[in-house]
């Protein structure tokens, strides 16, 4: 190791070029994204109050069923049914959507 020269400090600014070239998103991508948006919003003013947050809770903020329930101050076998029901009633309001093959 003593025989080999010492490398030279490398400024991270100067390695740009290593990382890929920043992508644009996709129009259609973003319009998908926007109309699913727009869909689940809808969908969310179908499905009661009690439902709907611990859905968002679970779903849309990554909460696990324990922490919904620690959250809205109730048992932990509520709040998985609370989030089953308010995934049927998406999971049916999507499939209405769908069109018929």
């Amino acid at each position: 190791m003593r025989a080999q020269p010492r490398s030279e400090l490398v400024d991270p600014d100067d390695l740009d070029w290593l990382s890929p070239p920043a992508q644009e998103p996709n129009p259609a991508d973003v319009a998908v994204r926007a109309s699913d948006s727009e869909w689940l919003r809808s969908a969310l003013d179908d499905v009661p109050d009690e439902q709907r947050r611990a859905v968002v809770l679970a779903g849309v903020l990554g909460f696990t069923a324990e922490e919904v329930a620690e959250r809205e101050r109730i048992p932990v076998g509520t709040a998985k049914s609370r989030i089953r029901l308010a995934m049927d009633k998406l999971r049916r309001a999507h499939a209405a959507t769908e069109p018929a093959p």
